[in-house]
């Protein structure tokens, strides 16, 4: 046995089935197409606008699919596998220790001889981190695909235990492609004109690296609706109006440069507002920002 593998990879024991709930208009738009994502769970959205915190569920328009179990890539093997990657590369000289900070593992589905991890390790810098994604192959006892940059870590982006969570719905971007995504979770203060919830960035695995092909899309955000608004918390101050838009994104049916368009649709918490949509179009590299 080697050293650090602690059990079998026993794949049909660890794939429970759980429950999704969808609002009404993602449910009504899932009756209109075949074929769109679903987001595997439901993101916390932390935005101090008013004063409380604010949890929405971010699904993705579809059909029912099944929520991934927790990989054991994040349990001592896993870890013990990132730790040794980072000293063979000479990256742990980038960091303060080899023992990550914030982590998240799943399984990958349809890749199921693979997990996905990924670490977050803190640096000698105040306000900065770095970020460890990985393919790995936990029954090889290695990491097949790797992605390692810089995070910027400050009061909007905190990076503690929860506020990274992989998405391992089915972005399809062509026959043999399947990308995934992570969510950072982000804050705001009620002293600003609008706050953001959380930020993904979605990867594809090409060979022994991974590389994003959309960085940092906005999944949910609020604005004061009578412009302005600063909130003070007191019995005085009576709590202003907010709206809250929240996006998904689907695979459209065009493709360009090799991969699917991806469909941003924006819905609001106003009914007068009716669901915005828009494509995303790869330009051979990546997809653009998309517009508010």
């Amino acid at each position: 046995m080697r050293p650090y593998q602690l059990r079998s990879r026993n794949r049909s024991s660890h794939r429970p089935w759980e429950h999704v709930t969808f609002t009404r208009e993602l449910a009504t738009l899932s009756r209109r197409t075949s074929y769109l994502p679903v987001k595997d769970h439901p993101v916390r959205i932390i935005a101090f606008a008013p004063t409380i915190a604010l949890t929405v569920l971010l699904a993705m328009s579809g059909s029912v699919t099944a929520r991934e179990a927790p990989s054991p890539a994040c349990e001592e093997q896993g870890r013990a596998l990132a730790s040794r990657f980072l000293i063979k590369h000479h990256l742990d000289r980038e960091i303060v220790t080899t023992e990550p900070g914030v982590q998240d593992c799943k399984v990958w589905p349809g890749r199921e001889a693979f997990d996905l991890a990924v670490f977050i390790y803190d640096t000698p810098i105040n306000d900065e981190k770095r970020m460890l994604v990985a393919l790995v192959d936990l029954d090889q006892d290695r990491i097949v695909a790797s992605y390692w940059t810089k995070v910027d870590a400050d009061a909007t982006t905190p990076y503690h235990a929860g506020s990274v969570t992989l998405d391992t719905a089915p972005y399809h971007l062509k026959p043999g492609v399947r990308a995934f995504g992570i969510d950072v979770e982000t804050r705001s203060s009620a002293a600003q004109e609008s706050g953001g919830g959380p930020e993904r960035t979605l990867y594809v695995r090409e060979g022994s690296r991974i590389r994003p092909v959309l960085q940092r899309m906005t999944m949910a955000r609020w604005e004061y609706i009578n412009g302005y608004q600063p909130y003070l918390n007191t019995q005085e101050s009576p709590r202003p109006a907010t709206e809250e838009f929240t996006y998904t994104i689907s695979i459209a049916p065009s493709v360009h440069n090799g991969y699917a368009d991806l469909r941003i649709t924006r819905t609001s918490s106003e009914a007068k507002h009716r669901p915005v949509s828009q494509l995303l179009r790869y330009d051979g590299r990546q997809y653009p920002a998309p517009n508010e």
